[in-house]
């Protein structure tokens, strides 16, 4: 199947249009009309209904998709490894990670890699292991690094390698009481107001601890979905906060966050390198995995 068609066609698709398409792609509408037209025969099915308002995609355009973007992840794939085999030190790298990755260990792995490959363009986006799943099956990402939740299901078609376990602790700011009380138990905790990041479940988790506890959940909470907020707030006030070791692990070597021990409370969490069963790594994609590996075996040594 011609790659050129699908990158047309998921064009057109994206942008609902075939003048919007081919203005995205720098090519007249007329290429892209005859392309598509061209790929439905191809097929035998009609790909796009041509209206008034757009072009409407049909159920075989949306099944169609999910195997496009595959080939033509695939396609560039091939390219950079018989680029790699020529010598040529030129490529592209796309990245999913998880917010336990982005805080440290990534940007140690990257700031070493583009030591020695600082001809390979690197990517990351930075989200939820249950949309960045997803998207690696769609060939978006050449890997994904996360500690995911422990309830989230992965698809049979990806495989897992498992860096280190992800420990959460209760973390405070400068000066926090809690810094020298040394705390035994929940109750220790009670009275200082909380702060909620926005990880899937983390407050039904607490609000569960509390009350298996006997004491009644926390009332002065502030809720956001960012841990970065989360992180510069602890300095603010009396606040504290559930979070990855790796989400704060540089606050702490600088010594602006604290770690406050208390037995049985906090998940632990396998952090995980996930991959595509079927679609061999790239050569900028092994590399990357290695050094990532290498990061992480030097934070467990620790």
């Amino acid at each position: 199947m011609d790659l050129v068609k699908l990158k047309y066609f998921l064009a057109v698709l994206e942008t609902g249009h075939f003048a919007r398409a081919a203005q995205s792609l720098g090519i007249s509408q007329p290429a892209v009309s005859k392309s598509i037209k061209a790929l439905e025969d191809d097929l035998g099915v009609r790909l796009f209904e041509r209206g008034q308002f757009g072009a409407e995609p049909t159920r075989y355009a949306l099944r169609l998709a999910t195997r496009a973007k595959l080939m033509l992840a695939e396609g560039r794939l091939a390219r950079a490894e018989l680029d790699a085999m020529r010598g040529a030190r030129k490529g592209r790298l796309a990245i999913g990670a998880g917010i336990s990755f982005a805080s440290r260990i990534l940007p140690l792995a990257i700031e070493r890699y583009r030591r020695r490959w600082p001809g390979i363009s690197v990517s990351v986006d930075v989200g939820m292991s249950g949309v960045l799943f997803p998207a690696l099956q769609n060939g978006e990402y050449d890997f994904v690094v996360s500690a995911p939740p422990l309830a989230l299901s992965v698809d049979g078609d990806l495989a897992q390698e498992k860096l280190f376990d992800e420990v959460d602790s209760i973390v405070v700011g400068r000066g926090h009481p809690l810094i020298a009380q040394r705390p035994q138990s929940l109750a220790d905790v009670a009275g200082y107001p909380w702060l909620v990041s926005g990880r899937s479940g983390l407050w039904d988790y607490i609000r569960g601890s509390y009350l298996a506890a006997g004491l009644p959940p926390p009332t002065d909470v502030v809720n956001t979905d960012s841990e970065l907020l989360a992180k510069g707030l602890l300095n603010t006030g009396p606040f504290v906060c559930l979070l990855g070791r790796e989400l704060y692990a540089m606050e702490a070597e600088a010594g602006l966050l604290f770690e406050i021990p208390l037995a049985g409370f906090g998940d632990v969490r396998p952090a995980f390198i996930t991959t595509r069963k079927r679609s061999p790594l790239q050569l900028a994609a092994r590399n990357m995995i290695q050094i990532v590996r290498s990061v992480c075996a030097a934070d467990t040594a620790r």
